[in-house]
């Protein structure tokens, strides 16, 4: 028996690579194993290196494909190398067998596990690849490792267990190797000279080898800037492509990040010469990979520079326009705009971003460095290239230069307004439209609400014979929702989504947003019933890949949330939030993400620890731009309910002042008259509040039951019931539990025992910690007040007390009369056990 069968030599200045060695031995699980990089990163002598190092009990089976060979020849070999493994001879004639069949034979016939080693498993035409998987699959005695340049197709490795063990990634070299490899090879430089090979080479083991041998050999000299540690490897590598008769259009197709075959055909690559590209890849150029679902080839980040430096500027352009129209006629809206900029092509970046906004500013979000490309005499004569300049600064956080480029693009405008008076242009409805976003990203909500009425009345008179609104009517109508939550007119947001077109085949992130922002809505005003069946029908449409961490799942991500927290399974909604974090410093709906975590916080640990988390990220949005009155009143209302909860009751009366008498707080006030213990102020609000226009379920719920609360604090359970039914049937009807919570821990016993509610409701609520405890209520007593209750604590009659402080009996009855109110009590007895439960005897 043989244990080592045709492994490789170790070659010329072989550099040892102990780690990667030690990740292949821990990976012994999967029956296939893949190490995959581009050519020139030693995966052949990494994976001899390790075939060396195993024990001799363990038998390894080597085998490099050969493109150019028929598949038979690999078959041939690899039935002669695994009959090595066990040399008993067998009884059937191999010389009449196919290559095939002798190899699968050998495989059942094998007694000692073998690992098979396939170097460059890529040439290897699928049928064979299809084969060798199969009867991998079918034995215990059989595991494959693979090199491989590009990642099998998942169709191919999802039928065993296969999985990557080293990418490009891992086997980068390090500076240290860098520096072992001048020493093998006899380059003298410096550590400080050998990272910055490594950083300027990406750890390429290729680039690094050839830079270092032109330093052994003395053909370059020293390295003193940055980029010249590589130019020579550079140099070697392309040359032998250089006379290769689509090296013209490989230059260009440098231009894009990927290139596939139809695109380099579009760049002028006629089909006969698209093997450059087979060649660039066998050579270690670049790798194929998956692009929106065809093959595409990516240029190393090494290679790719150089191929860039040989393109004159008018070279550029051209590549860059040509990119720009071949992603645009696929739809990919994002790329093409960033390749009309980098062409210079102005009258199709314009283009696109009127047709395809939403997928322009998305991609803008994870490329903000391609509108600073854009010559600010080009942002300044188009409006829509102005707007969309601002809008990367706002990601950026660069809120001056935001509102300076806005201005700039407004004023563009109107000058071009007034060259064609009274007559309302598509370009002037979509310029309106920015001004208004513009308006309310930059904070200025004093304008916002007029800009947005002109903007809707300006739609509906547009003459638009060409029908050029048509394709963002979809987006008008998300962004005026977008701009009725933030002002806080929740009815009005939800009308405008219901104006918004839905596509019959829904493909992209943007197609689902509207169902995302309704769901939302339904959530801040209580309707939970509502939105539950609307996030169902949502999953159910099947959103795209990676919907929840993008931008358009923000408002999924807060309904799911709420919709967790009402059924108590507040891991749950932190992880929902959790998903958002990545928009945290960039989203323009920030308060109400702060909001959610606060309450999640809240609900699921307590009101100290939401308070903390609060404040805390609060104030990494220090720098944001305002935010519309109704978002602020949200955060003021949920600090000052934090507040509350906390037993920090004069904090949260000063935190809402003057606010109070505004629908959005008025709640929250009542909830603090009705902890201070001013029980007739508490109720008068709540109804005062409750006759108010546009209060919500979950407005109306929290209100009912501070009047049911005020009641039952002054001992009139009668008074209570009415309430209280009223906001245990909003409740049930809308699947709210919260609201109930928040009652405090006794209160909340008293009127579900003692008034009713629905079973289901009753439990739930039951089941849920109270948010207000008991401490948290605790009455604030004047001196005059505490006095008073000693006495009653004492068991002194009216007269004892009246003599004691030398008033009159009148005057002793009007202060505990005042005494009781506090306590939400009616009699002397009940007024010393109250007390007593609430530390104040």
């Amino acid at each position: 028996m043989s244990s080592r069968i045709s492994i490789p030599r170790p070659p010329h200045a072989h550099i040892p690579r102990p780690r990667l060695v030690q990740r292949l031995e821990d990976a012994t699980g999967p029956a296939v194993r893949i190490v995959q990089s581009p050519a020139g990163y030693g995966k052949t002598q990494l994976l001899a290196e390790w075939a060396r190092s195993r024990p001799h009990d363990e038998a390894v089976v080597w085998i490099g494909v050969d493109a150019s060979a028929p598949d038979d020849a690999f078959w041939t070999t690899l039935a002669e190398r695994l009959a090595r493994v066990d040399p008993e001879p067998s009884d059937a004639a191999e010389s009449a067998e196919d290559p095939r069949a002798r190899a699968i034979r050998h495989v059942a016939e094998l007694r000692t596990p073998v690992t098979v080693v396939v170097d460059g498993f890529d040439d290897l035409r699928p049928p064979s690849a299809e084969e060798l998987f199969r009867w991998t699959s079918a034995t215990d005695h059989v595991s494959l490792l693979l090199a491989v340049r590009s990642h099998p197709p998942r169709a191919l490795t999802s039928r065993v267990g296969a999985a990557s063990v080293l990418s490009a990634a891992d086997l980068a070299f390090d500076a240290e190797e860098t520096a072992r490899l001048a020493a093998a090879l006899g380059a003298s430089i410096t550590d400080a000279t050998a990272a910055t090979l490594t950083d300027e080479a990406e750890g390429w083991a290729l680039a690094i080898r050839i830079a270092l041998q032109h330093a052994a050999d003395g053909t370059v000299r020293p390295w003193r800037e940055r980029g010249e540690t590589v130019a020579e490897a550079q140099r070697a590598l392309l040359a032998p492509l250089e006379d290769h008769p689509g090296f013209a259009a490989l230059r260009l197709a440098s231009a894009g990040e990927t290139v596939s075959p139809a695109l380099a055909s579009a760049l002028g690559l006629p089909p006969e010469h698209v093997d450059v590209l087979d060649e660039a890849c066998r050579r270690g150029l670049g790798w194929w990979e998956e692009d929106h679902g065809e093959r595409s080839f990516r240029l190393h980040p090494v290679i790719r520079p150089a191929l860039q430096q040989r393109l004159s500027p008018e070279e550029r352009r051209h590549a860059f326009g040509l990119i720009a129209e071949w992603m645009s006629e696929r739809e990919r809206f994002g790329e093409a705009f960033a390749a009309a900029v980098d062409g210079e092509r102005w009258d199709l970046a314009r283009s696109l971003a009127y047709t395809a906004f939403p997928e322009i500013t998305t991609h803008l979000g994870s490329s903000p460095d391609t509108l600073p490309k854009v010559p600010t005499t080009v942002t300044r004569s188009d409006p829509m290239l102005g707007f969309l300049s601002a809008l990367s600064h706002y990601t950026r956080g660069r809120t001056a230069q935001a509102v300076k480029a806005l201005g700039s693009a407004f004023a563009t405008t109107q000058r071009r307004r007034l060259l064609t008076p009274g007559k309302v242009t598509p370009e002037r409805v979509w310029t309106q439209g920015l001004l208004t976003a513009g308006l309310r990203l930059s904070g200025r909500y004093e304008f916002v609400e007029p800009a947005l009425r002109r903007f809707e009345s300006m739609l509906e008179a547009a003459q638009d014979p060409e029908g050029l609104l048509a394709p963002a009517a979809g987006l008008f109508a998300n962004e005026v929702a977008v701009t009725e939550l933030y002002l806080g007119k929740l009815d009005e947001a939800r009308d405008a989504l219901a104006r918004a077109p839905r596509r019959p085949h829904r493909t992209k992130k943007q197609h689902f947003y509207a169902d995302a922002l309704d769901a939302q809505i339904l959530t801040l005003q209580g309707r939970f019933v509502d939105a539950r069946r609307a996030v169902d029908k949502l999953r159910a449409a099947g959103l795209p890949a990676g919907f929840d961490e993008s931008f358009y799942g923000i408002p999924l991500m807060l309904a799911t949330a709420a919709l967790h927290r009402e059924h108590g399974a507040l891991d749950e909604a932190a992880a929902a939030l959790h998903r958002t974090e990545a928009h945290w410093s960039t989203t323009e709906n920030w308060p109400l993400l702060l909001a959610a975590h606060a309450e999640t916080a809240w609900h699921r640990d307590d009101a100290l620890s939401a308070l903390e988390m609060f404040e805390l990220r609060r104030a990494e949005q220090h720098r944001r731009a305002h935010i519309s009155p109704a978002l602020s009143d949200l955060l003021r209302a949920t600090q000052a309910q934090l507040l509350l909860a906390a037993g920090r009751i004069p904090e949260a009366r000063q935190l809402i002042g003057s606010h109070g008498h505004r629908p959005s707080l008025a709640a929250v006030r009542a909830q603090i008259l009705l902890a201070e213990g001013r029980l007739s102020d508490a109720s008068e609000a709540a109804d005062t509040a409750l006759r108010m226009p546009g209060t919500t379920p979950l407005m109306r719920v929290d209100l009912l039951l501070v009047t049911a609360g005020a009641a039952l604090r002054a001992g009139d359970t009668h008074a209570a019931a009415r309430p209280f039914r009223l906001a245990a049937e909003l409740g049930a009807r809308h699947g709210m539990r919260t609201p109930f919570a928040r009652l405090g821990a006794e209160e909340r016993r008293l009127l579900l025992d003692e008034v009713g509610a629905d079973a289901a409701c009753r439990d739930a609520v039951l089941a849920r910690p109270p948010l207000f405890p008991e401490s948290a209520v605790v009455p604030r007593l004047t001196k005059r007040e505490l006095a008073t209750l000693h006495d009653v604590g004492r068991g002194l009659t009216l007269t004892a007390s009246a003599e004691r402080h030398r008033l009159s009996v009148n005057t002793i009855k009007a202060q505990r009369r005042s005494l009781y109110r506090k306590l939400g009590v009616s009699t002397a007895s009940q007024a010393v056990s109250r007390a007593r439960e609430l530390g104040l005897l």
